[in-house]
């Protein structure tokens, strides 16, 4: 069996997070309209805390500890 790299890892994960949250979506929202605008405003929302996320590490300030 040949090793896997990290890489493909998460490419299987996500894709079997695709396919756990489209089955979902089907059973909450009927209508494929509303499925899609969801969808939309989901991957928006994970793109800008991504975005934010390298954003902070990108300048190589260190965290605010809280406390």
């Amino acid at each position: 069996m040949a090793s896997r790299s990290c890489s493909e890892f998460g490419t299987v994960r996500r894709k079997a997070i695709e396919k756990l949250e489209l089955a979902l979506s089907q059973i909450a929202v009927s209508s494929l309209a509303w499925r899609e605008a969801f969808a939309c405003l989901g991957a928006f929302c994970v793109g800008g805390t991504t975005w934010t996320r390298l954003t902070v590490l990108a300048r190589g300030e260190p965290p605010v500890r809280a406390g």
